[in-house]
């Protein structure tokens, strides 16, 4: 199973309405869908502790749980999709993304395109593996598969941060 865990705050600074985001999240599974891949959930948070944007949604603005790299939205994907947490791999390009997977007691593919773990957030967060991009972490995981590791991926996309 494929799912998108994703930070929104666009939504919670206005830049983008829920329906916006909604016409995004289609046009990415049509995308992927044309390249063999498909999605079987997307989960958003669409929450940010920051305040003082021209036109944000005040009640947006507060600490949540499901804002990662807390483990809320992937909490809901686990029970909703009935998950195994022990074939599940987290997969992103964040040191957020990182977190999240230690926090969630996941394995984590770090990939080397976006913010490249670079950002800064966590710099204790340690991946388990790194690859090239999210392909080459998907041809990774599927030769475990392979293996017999039994190794599903529970993955992502980057953030909006």
């Amino acid at each position: 199973r494929i799912v998108v865990l994703t930070n929104q705050p666009v939504i919670s600074r206005g830049e983008v309405s829920e329906k916006g985001l909604r016409q995004i999240h289609r046009k990415l599974e049509w995308d992927l869908g044309l390249q063999g891949a498909f999605v079987d959930a997307i989960y958003h948070c669409p929450h940010h502790p920051n305040s003082g944007f021209p036109g944000e949604r005040p009640d947006l603005k507060f600490v949540c749980r499901c804002r990662k790299p807390a483990t809320g939205l992937l909490d809901q994907a686990v029970s909703e999709l009935n998950l195994d947490r022990n074939r599940s791999w987290v997969i992103g390009d964040t040191t957020r993304d990182v977190e999240l997977a230690r926090r969630a007691g996941l394995r984590s593919i770090l990939v080397e395109t976006g913010e490249a773990g670079k950002d800064g957030r966590f710099p204790d967060a340690e991946p388990t593996h790194c690859a090239k991009d999210l392909r080459n972490a998907a041809v990774w995981l599927e030769s475990g598969l392979n293996a017999g590791s039994g190794a599903l991926s529970l993955s992502k996309v980057s953030d909006a941060n």
